[in-house]
């Protein structure tokens, strides 16, 4: 009979323990969550907004919106030269684009004034916040392990989301609750994670668009006709 109590006992401890754990799990996937969430959500509104994406120091991305003035610009650089750039003024009506030429590696760009209907979609587009985007992106996704950590001055949230075969851990600024880094990593054939990407990532809010951004100082831009058949918007 003692013998049978003391198995009781010692499944019953177990079980206690198992259920624990199991509690404590669902409890920190709850928190990772919560805490993802309430960062995001600490997202503020501004007139313009500024978003960088490096894959390193000379490789990167450059976007810069103003939802007031409805102008935006887009920057690809590579090695640390500007590679690309697209301006998007007057309102949605004019586009600039600016490339490199092939053959003698300089500047060089076209513009044009976009017909009614497209410039109208451009004004509605020019409005939606890029910021909101990646504040509804994190809080979509879901977030199971989550702590905070010091680094280079700032306190940042660092959380993880797990799939079978890719897991993605963001590093959250905890003033601002948007993300300066990424890591993606895929399991290989053996079932170990590997990494397979690190982007570095860098938000901020402006009080006007710089003059840099549309300056065209040496290079020659050129007048063309919107690359447009007709004045309508394509399906979807």
């Amino acid at each position: 009979m003692k013998k049978i109590q003391f198995i009781f006992l010692v499944l019953l401890s177990v079980t206690i323990l198992f259920v624990t754990a199991l509690y404590k799990a669902k409890d920190a996937t709850v928190s990772a969550q919560s805490q993802v969430v309430e960062a995001a959500d600490r997202i503020t509104s501004g007139k313009v907004e500024y978003m960088k994406a490096s894959t390193s120091k000379t490789n990167y991305t450059v976007h810069v919106r103003d939802k007031v003035h409805l102008m935006e610009v887009s920057e690809t650089y590579l090695d640390g030269e500007l590679q690309t750039k697209i301006v998007v003024s007057e309102g949605g009506k004019r586009v600039t684009s600016i490339g490199r030429d092939h053959a003698t590696g300089k500047l060089a760009g076209t513009t044009w004034l976009l017909p009614e209907h497209i410039a109208a979609e451009n004004a509605r587009i020019l409005k939606i916040s890029l910021l909101e985007k990646q504040k509804e992106e994190l809080k979509q996704k879901k977030w199971n392990r989550a702590h905070m950590l010091q680094e280079n001055g700032q306190t940042l949230l660092q959380a993880t989301s797990k799939q079978a075969d890719q897991k993605e851990i963001v590093f959250m600024d905890e003033s601002t609750g948007l993300p300066v880094k990424r890591e993606v990593y895929l399991k290989d054939r053996h079932g170990k994670w590997r990494q397979d990407a690190e982007r570095i990532e860098e938000y901020k809010y402006l009080d006007s668009l710089p003059v840099e951004f549309i300056s065209f100082e040496h290079v020659e831009i050129k007048e063309r006709p919107a690359p447009v058949k007709k004045d309508e918007l394509f399906a979807g």
